[in-house]
């Protein structure tokens, strides 16, 4: 049995699927089954899946119809026959060494899960970021809140070693699955382990679901960080930052008001999408104004009382900036 199962969705990738299979078999870490999941891909990346594990009987690929990405992530969870679980996106890749520090990180600190550093790879640029400043041990609750704060630690499950009992939680099938279900399996966590270098390659390009301009994108996200505060009062965790992330979801709603109202429709149509936003808000009033700028807490009133009103104002209006965080440790 292989010590370490990896998942990949593989959607209409043929230019990049190979440069991530590929990073995966240079692995330095090598005892790994690698789950390639064709999410019904009208392209030749299929093909190419299958032509790597015509070679290498580690890989797997298993062939279906277009459900979605996060369809593609639980069925490879159910495939998954290691007890520590990798993510990679099919059009992203490793750094040659991923594997092997992650798993010793996790192995040698008795951790539960595992986060490293990330590279933003854009055509001719490259950056990149880390979580905290040195490799470091979290608490569960020290780990919980920086992931739900989504400044330091993301919600990307690509970026992460999971012990598999940690990945209760099914994957909702909607946009941002990742962003609404990692802070549950990061909940039954005791311990993380940050492994302060970037080690995965996250590739920025037109096309992929991040860079794709749509307002159900903005609502969806909305409801995912809607998610994400309920999750946390329905069992009772950070009762003493409860109050702040309830007072991000209002932050993130004005944002993605914001960010759906410049999609370049029209108002009519845009106000099909703020609305539903508009409402969702209303339930977490009162704001503290401690937490929410005063033009936040403007642009907030707007919303409120004319959507219409904040559509057009929001389309000549910079970022919305959110409020920093409070230090926890």
């Amino acid at each position: 049995m292989p010590l370490v199962s990896i998942i990949a969705p593989v959607y209409n990738v043929e230019r990049f699927v190979a440069q991530c299979i590929e990073s995966v078999i240079a692995q330095t870490f090598q005892d790994w089954e690698f789950i390639l999941i064709d999410d019904g891909a009208t392209d030749r990346s299929g093909i190419i899946c299958d032509e790597y594990a015509a070679k290498d009987r580690r890989i797997k690929v298993v062939h279906k119809a277009n459900t979605g990405l996060s369809d593609s992530r639980n069925l490879g969870l159910g495939m998954a026959s290691a007890d520590i679980i990798s993510f990679i996106d099919s059009d992203d890749w490793m750094e040659p060494d991923m594997l092997e520090k992650m798993y010793r990180t996790l192995m040698d600190t008795g951790a539960d899960i595992a986060v490293c550093g990330v590279f933003k790879d854009y055509p001719g640029k490259r950056t990149f970021k880390c979580p905290l400043k040195q490799d470091t041990m979290l608490t569960r609750d020290q780990a919980l809140f920086l992931i739900m704060d989504d400044k330091r630690i993301y919600s990307y499950v690509w970026d992460k070693l999971y012990r598999k009992e940690m990945l209760v939680e099914k994957m909702p099938s909607r946009m941002y699955e990742d962003y609404s279900t990692t802070p549950k399996w990061f909940s039954h966590a005791k311990s993380v382990a940050i492994c302060n270098v970037p080690l995965y390659h996250y590739r920025q390009r037109k096309g992929s679901i991040d860079h794709h301009v749509n307002p159900q994108r903005s609502v969806d996200f909305f409801r995912a960080e809607q998610e994400r505060y309920k999750f946390l009062v329905d069992n009772d965790l950070l009762p003493e930052y409860q109050h702040y992330f309830r007072n991000k979801v209002l932050r993130i709603g004005v944002r993605m008001a914001k960010e759906a109202s410049r999609c370049g429709r029209s108002t009519e149509e845009l106000l099909k999408y703020v609305e539903p936003i508009r409402e969702s808000v209303a339930a977490y009033l009162p704001a503290d104004r401690r937490l929410l700028k005063s033009k936040n807490c403007r642009r907030l009133n707007i919303l409120l009382k004319d959507p219409a009103k904040f559509i057009r104002r929001a389309i000549f209006t910079g970022k919305f900036k959110i409020e920093s965080h409070p230090k926890m440790f």
